[in-house]
């Protein structure tokens, strides 16, 4: 049997959604949960600007996030479920309410598992570029190769996003005699950059050892900042950043009545604000005064990599 009828045959609740129609459409995770009975995905603006995940009324860290079994920000995810490209998603479990042992957490709405596909013997590969509007560009590409006549398997998978986010948007500015009306002006301020890899090597096995594998992660994030969260006042130069690095051990064993499976992560994720800029601006990205001393958000901060 699948692995999708054998959770289905266990006493819990979950769905399963597969993302094989997502992956031909060009459609991100947040679009396929959308769809999902119960879920709720609201969403702050375009690409890179985060989206907010809830289970039957619950969000927050009451839905905890994994990817085949272990938490996203151990695997090296940076940000939210918008990062996560989804053509290296096979399907998603979503869990309601108790969860399973294996994931070896606890939490009041839920759980998702984005579980990715196990190498197939052979070569394989794959590949998409999603474009659109607003200098919106998203690619991924993942190859696979396993022997048909030994366990041993190696995985390489490469994301990178690109999106201006220069769309129109309505606000008021001041006019000559400095009283506010009504303008619809672009988002100046607004670019988002993330780019990420991942290598997987491991075996499979017929004995007490089913499957032991070892993975390497790295992702980057940067992502310029238009606004407070209320439209009021935008900026110029702010930037937020965000790097992760590092790599996930595990391995699974089987007997005819024990399962044992161990899992090890260890990931080192450094994020910081870039906000040095001496200039005001206003809504049509003109610098019409000097800012002394710098900072958009107050002190002047800045964190190098």
């Amino acid at each position: 049997e699948s692995e999708e009828e054998a959770l289905a045959r266990q006493p819990l609740s979950v769905t399963t959604v597969d993302t094989t129609e997502a992956k031909r459409a060009a459609a991100d995770l947040g679009e396929v949960l959308a769809q999902s009975p119960g879920m709720t995905v609201r969403r702050t603006g375009a690409l890179g600007s985060g989206a907010t995940i809830a289970l039957h009324g619950l969000q927050g860290a009451q839905v905890r996030l994994f990817i085949d079994g272990t938490p996203i920000d151990a695997a090296g995810y940076v940000g939210d479920l918008s990062t996560v490209p989804v053509n290296v998603v096979d399907r998603i479990d979503i869990h309601k309410g108790v969860l399973p042992i294996h994931l070896a957490t606890d939490a009041l709405g839920g759980a998702l598992d984005l579980v990715t596909r196990a190498p197939t013997p052979g070569v394989h590969g794959s590949a998409s570029l999603q474009a659109g509007a607003f200098g919106t560009v998203r690619g991924s590409a993942a190859v696979s190769v396993r022997p048909s006549d030994t366990g041993w398997f190696v995985r390489a998978q490469a994301f990178g996003d690109h999106a201006q986010n220069d769309y129109f948007v309505d606000v008021e500015v001041p006019n000559e005699l400095g009283r506010l009306e009504e303008a619809r002006v672009r988002r100046f301020h607004d670019r988002y950059r993330a780019a990420g890899g991942r290598v997987v090597t491991g075996m499979y096995g017929d004995g007490f050892v089913r499957r032991a594998e070892v993975h390497l992660f790295g992702n980057v994030l940067d992502n310029q900042l238009q606004h407070a969260p209320v439209m009021l006042t935008p900026y110029g130069g702010v930037v937020q950043r965000a790097s992760t690095v590092g790599g996930t051990g595990r391995c699974e064993g089987q007997t005819e009545k024990t399962h044992v499976e161990a899992v090890a992560s260890y990931a080192q994720i450094v994020a910081g604000l870039d906000d040095t800029s001496d200039c005001f601006f206003n809504w049509f990205g003109e610098c019409f005064l000097e800012r002394d001393p710098p900072g958009e958000l107050g002190d002047a901060t800045q964190t190098r990599f």
